[in-house]
């Protein structure tokens, strides 16, 4: 099993992003990116390739679960975990 270094976070709220990045960088040490919404998660993880999501549930636009319905549908993220947060 491989270590988990590379993590990201899909959340509107910009407090709540910055909070969530320092503990996950300083605290737990982790590679972070930090998407806004939906469609830049989609957009991003080609190029990140995160080996956790931990995608917010209640975002406008694209919510949590219509981002997950399509990282769940496309063959390169089926396989990465999806943590749904509220």
């Amino acid at each position: 099993m491989t270590e988990l270094k590379k993590i990201m976070h899909v959340e509107d709220d910009p407090s709540i992003q910055m909070v969530a990045r320092v503990a996950l960088e300083a605290v737990g040490h982790f590679e972070v990116c930090t998407c806004s919404g939906g469609m830049q998660a989609l957009e991003q993880y080609p190029t990140f390739l995160p080996q956790l999501i931990l995608l917010d549930v209640m975002m406008p636009g694209m919510d949590g679960f219509e981002t997950c319905r399509r990282l769940k549908d496309d063959p390169r993220t089926r396989h990465i975990p999806v943590v749904l947060v509220t």
